[in-house]
């Protein structure tokens, strides 16, 4: 095996030899190029709803209702209410009416979160 040259004896001729051995191009980063996209990702990008929407979906934070195909917010446990004893169904009914004559409808608004006042709420699995 051929020793290295010295430092003083170091040639053009010495130098091209040393070179012969490596690569001709050294590219960096070149392995670490990945531009594919998953068929998940490419499913997600498909669908025909909202940017926000999607990334919702992709993160978990909603789901895909699979009967009406609507993107909703994931069932929710809320501690201290049973979905089958004691469901929670946000505000009480509100009655509004119109003029004293007609007689007042009853109406339901949806149960909203912001009303809610339990301690512990988290995703049903």
């Amino acid at each position: 095996m051929a020793s290295l040259p010295k430092l003083g004896e170091i040639t053009s001729r010495t130098f091209k030899a040393a070179l012969g051995a490596l690569p001709a191009v050294q590219v960096r980063w070149a392995s670490n190029k990945n531009n594919s996209v998953s068929l998940l990702q490419q499913f997600y990008n498909k669908l025909p709803i909202r940017k926000k929407f999607r990334v919702a979906l992709r993160r978990g934070t909603m789901v895909m209702c699979p009967k009406t195909g609507q993107v909703r917010i994931p069932p929710l446990a809320i501690s201290g209410y049973d979905d089958k004893k004691n469901p929670y169904r946000g505000r009480n009914p509100v009655r509004n009416g119109g003029a004293p004559t007609r007689a007042p409808k009853l109406c339901w608004r949806a149960a909203r979160l912001e009303d809610l006042r339990a301690p512990r709420v988290w995703f049903k699995d």
